[in-house]
């Protein structure tokens, strides 16, 4: 499994998706981009499989993991599609020896405003939610988390070119606490022949508010991280810089890639990448 990510990741410049322990906004963030599958983020009807790695060293819990998921989504109308997203999460902590079991489930919506009339102009906005279904326990462990992640994304494509524009506010919950991450990130990219098309971007997320929970149960505004995070005050920003790479196959089929590197000093990986098929009907 190690070495076939690594090739992958050599082969092919894959988004990223890491976090000092899991369940985490900027994380959410890279998730979402993730399961855009290198698209305009229109509503359709899909199957994505994803391949997600990551290496953090700058953790509570230094570890690599490994998640395959796969994402079903459908389109009842042209403008609008809802799906689930089913990860399969292999965990290896230092000094530990590997474990394998259920990520996080996660539940996708999508409205795409005129569907039926623009191509050049995309506009897609939507609530992604994220469940803790996860059976693979970390050293340091946040416990059960819950995500509300509203979310915009416009594309702007020309003959060749376009770019792109993302925007979330993941709310999460965890028994440490309740943060609010504001995330934004944005590419552009130029289509060779049609079909192969590289593209770079940036990435940001900044804590906006933190709640922690006390030991008598009750939530107080702090400034600082929750008892599960570090370098995760009121304020703190990360910035990551993307490239992609992604190859339409055929009118039906992409394959989609790209490789994240952190530019602050603060960060949650030290690399991460994905590889994503997609499927559309």
């Amino acid at each position: 499994m190690r070495w076939l990510v690594a090739v992958l990741l050599l082969a092919l410049p894959c988004t990223a998706r890491a976090d000092h322990v899991p369940g985490h906004g900027a994380s959410e963030a890279v998730r979402s981009l993730n399961s855009l599958g290198g698209g305009s983020g229109a509503a359709s009807s899909r199957v994505l499989v994803l391949q997600e790695f990551s290496r953090s060293r700058r953790s509570l819990t230094p570890n690599r993991t490994y998640t395959t998921s796969l994402l079903g989504e459908y389109a009842p109308h042209r403008w609008f599609s809802f799906g689930v997203q089913i990860p399969l999460l292999v965990l290896d902590e230092d000094h530990r020896p590997a474990r394998v079991g259920l990520g996080n489930l996660r539940v996708v919506t999508r409205v795409t405003l005129h569907a039926d009339k623009l191509f050049h102009h995309v506009l897609s906005f939507g609530v992604n939610g994220t469940f803790p279904t996860r059976t693979v326990a970390f050293s340091v462990d946040p416990g059960k988390t819950w995500i509300a992640a509203p979310y915009v994304v416009f594309t702007r494509n020309y003959r060749r070119a376009f770019w792109q524009v993302f925007a979330t506010t993941p709310i999460e919950t965890r028994p440490a606490g309740t943060a609010i991450d504001i995330s934004a990130a944005a590419q552009g990219g130029y289509r060779f022949w049609g079909v192969l098309t590289p593209s770079a971007g940036v990435l940001a997320s900044v804590r906006a508010l933190t709640w922690c929970r006390e030991p008598d149960g009750s939530a107080a505004l702090c400034k600082r991280g929750r008892v599960t995070e570090i370098e995760r005050s009121m304020g703190t920003t990360l910035v990551a810089a993307t490239f992609g790479l992604s190859w339409s196959f055929a009118r039906w089929g992409m394959l989609a890639g790209t490789v994240q590197v952190p530019l602050t000093p603060r960060r949650e990986f030290d690399i991460a990448g994905s590889l994503a098929f997609q499927a559309a009907f």
